[in-house]
């Protein structure tokens, strides 16, 4: 499996957590990896987005408990997208 060929090449351990595709699902694979989590701090993007450079230092930084960070994205122009493979 290529999850299990990255799991020595990172500190941290990677939990696959897996739902067969019926259609849109996301909250519910959400749901099921926030349960499967021990930690404190998560963070979710999607796969079509491209985060900025800083996108992990930022929430760290602006973190506070007790509240969740929500961001926002530039739309590229659909000629744009298609070049992106």
């Amino acid at each position: 499996m290529v999850i299990d060929s990255f799991r020595d090449k990172f500190q941290f351990p990677i939990v696959h957590v897996w739902q067969e595709d019926n259609g849109f699902q996301k909250c519910k694979i959400l749901n099921k990896a926030i349960l499967k989590t021990n930690s404190d701090y998560l963070l979710f993007t999607d796969g079509d987005c491209i985060p900025r450079k800083d996108f992990v230092a930022q929430h760290l930084k602006h973190k506070e408990e007790g509240y969740f960070l929500s961001g926002g994205y530039f739309k590229l122009p659909m000629e744009t997208s298609h070049e992106i493979s």
